[in-house]
């Protein structure tokens, strides 16, 4: 252990102390989540999923390589902004996603 690590550990180990002779507690640590390889439904694509935007002409091309089928939907911003309708991805496939330039704008790519 290097000298950064063991002077951190000593700290903490003072302050986890200090405060319990004080009567307070520390939080205890859990254990974390397994991690997923595709996001959880309503978060943002995963990085499977590549996008390319084209901001000028108002579109967004979509391919999925995550290996498995993927539900996609594009989301916009600007008056008339919001969710576009979900398309389903089987896996090496490409959509096109569009928008009106004078009203809308890209804002991400969700799952569905």
């Amino acid at each position: 252990m290097s000298t950064g690590k063991r002077i951190s550990a000593l700290a903490a180990t003072t302050a986890l102390v200090g405060l319990t002779t004080l009567g307070i507690t520390a939080p205890v640590a859990t254990a974390a989540a397994p991690k997923t390889t595709i996001t959880a439904a309503g978060g943002t694509a995963p990085a499977c999923i590549h996008r390319h935007v084209h901001k000028t002409l108002a579109y967004v091309r979509l391919s999925n390589y995550c290996g498995k089928t993927m539900r996609i939907a594009v989301v916009t911003g600007g008056l008339l902004g919001g969710t576009g309708r979900c398309h389903k991805m089987p896996n090496h496939s490409v959509v096109y996603e569009s928008w009106s330039p004078s009203t809308q704008h890209y804002r991400k790519t969700v799952v569905c």
